[in-house]
């Protein structure tokens, strides 16, 4: 997995064998403007990070924590 950062691209994670169920994100990562669509999120943890500007549309967000988090202009249309 890349090292997570502004503008990261983790777009289209969206199969068993390559998804983002159960990612930590969490403790104040930078990830502002990064690319999150069309990628299943189920469980994520995304407390006390900078999201602002990022895509998550078409995303599986189920149970996913954004506590905290900044979302500043992120899309989330079409997210589930």
């Amino acid at each position: 997995m890349p090292i997570p950062g502004p503008g990261i691209d983790f777009s289209r994670r969206h199969r068993e064998s390559r998804n983002l169920r159960f990612a930590d994100f969490s403790g104040g990562l930078e990830l502002s403007t990064s690319l999150f669509y069309d990628s299943w999120l189920e469980n994520a943890r995304f407390t006390q990070a900078n999201l602002a500007g990022a895509s998550f549309i078409s995303s599986r967000l189920t149970n996913a924590d954004f506590s905290q988090a900044n979302l500043l202009a992120a899309d989330f249309n079409f997210a589930t």
